[in-house]
C-alpha cells in the first residue's frame, strides 16, 4: 500500500488511485449496473410486443405468448449462465478479464437484439444478451468485495 499525502493509494493495473476514487468507481459501477437493469426490466415486454411479438405463433394451442417465451429464455440462460462464469472466474482467477469480456458481449448482444426483426432472431438475440449481462453484477460484486478488504475501503457502507 502506497500512502502519498496522508490518503492509501491504490494500485489498479497501471496507475493509482485513493481509495476514495476506488469506491467511487465501484460506486458508478453498480449505478449503471442498476439503472440498466431497471430500466430494461419493466420496459422489455412492452418493447417485445412493439416489435410485433404476438400470442400463440409458436403453436396455436399453447396459452404462451411470445413476449413469455422470451422473457423464459431469458431467465434460463440467466440462470444457466451465472453458475457456469462463476466456476470458469473461480478456475481462472481473472475476474477483470472477464468483467471486460462479458460488458462488451453483453453490449453487443443488446445491440443485435434492437436490430433483430421476428420471433426466432429476437429470441437469439435475447437469450445471447441475457447469457452475457447476467454474470457481470456477480463478477463485480465478488471482485469489489475483494479489493475492498485488500485495499480498505469500507465495502457496503
Amino acid at each position: 500500500m502506497i500512502v502519498e499525502n496522508g490518503e492509501e493509494l491504490v494500485y489498479c493495473g497501471c496507475f493509482t488511485m485513493t481509495a476514495r476514487q476506488f469506491a467511487l468507481r465501484f460506486s458508478f459501477c453498480y449505478a449503471f449496473l442498476m439503472a440498466g437493469s431497471g430500466l430494461q426490466l419493466p420496459f422489455l415486454p412492452l418493447w417485445l410486443s412493439g416489435k410485433g411479438l404476438s400470442v400463440q405463433e409458436i403453436n396455436p394451442l399453447l396459452a404462451e405468448t411470445d413476449v413469455a417465451i422470451v422473457l423464459g429464455a431469458m431467465t434460463g440462460c440467466r440462470m444457466v449462465s451465472i453458475p457456469v462464469v462463476a466456476y470458469i472466474a473461480d478456475i481462472y482467477r481473472n475476474r477483470r478479464f472477464l468483467l471486460r469480456l462479458f460488458g462488451f458481449a453483453s453490449a453487443g448482444g443488446f445491440f443485435l437484439l434492437a436490430q433483430a426483426e421476428g420471433f426466432a432472431q429476437i429470441l437469439a438475440c435475447a437469450m445471447l444478451a441475457a447469457t452475457c449481462f447476467a454474470p457481470i453484477f456477480p463478477l463485480a460484486e465478488v471482485f469489489s468485495s475483494e479489493a475492498s478488504a485488500e485495499h480498505g475501503v469500507q465495502y457496503g457502507r
